[in-house]
């Protein structure tokens, strides 16, 4: 079960959004960077750049100081020492999710189905998040309880043991 969570791109993508306290309203004003005839709407281009940067643990966007630092390139810097092909299976990834919710596959998300999406994998992510922490804590009180009975079992022997000895001493 928590093997399936950390498959699904969706559910790991809101529970990073989550984790990183994404406000949904924000996230086409902030991260879009389109401009003309799609002002005002998220591209699936500054979606993926962005869930990377979260993968880094950077800001979603580049920030004054790294423009002015003459920051690396996005690719240079792969998330968690990620290969080249991973990275590339991690932006497949997203742009699925992005394509989950661009109802005309347009490659733009307005503001209304951005807020949409980012409030949907939020609420999928803490879902499955909570749902990871139950089954790891039940997990650990079988584990718990395995223990203390085999701890009881091997008491139990020891003493039959004992006793068995104890009794053949006396067989002379």
């Amino acid at each position: 079960m928590v093997a399936g969570i950390n498959e699904r791109a969706d559910l790991r993508f809101g529970a990073l959004l989550q984790a990183r306290g994404v406000k949904a309203k924000a996230v086409v004003s902030s991260w879009g960077s389109s401009r003309g005839e799609h002002a005002g709407e998220l591209s699936k281009e500054d979606f993926r750049r962005a869930v990377i940067r979260l993968f880094k643990g950077l800001p979603p966007t580049v920030t004054r100081r790294e423009k002015d630092q003459g920051a690396a390139t996005e690719r240079d810097s792969r998330p968690d020492g990620m290969e080249a092909h991973e990275e590339a299976a991690l932006e497949l990834e997203i742009d699925g999710v992005f394509d989950m919710f661009d109802a005309d596959h347009g490659g733009y998300l307005d503001a209304g189905e951005a807020l949409t999406m980012i409030k949907t994998l939020q609420q999928a992510g803490d879902k499955a998040v909570t749902e990871r922490r139950a089954k790891e804590f039940e997990a650990r009180a079988v584990r718990t309880r395995a223990n203390e009975r085999g701890l009881l079992a091997m008491e139990a022997e020891r003493k039959l043991n004992k006793a068995q000895q104890h009794g053949d001493s006396f067989a002379c």
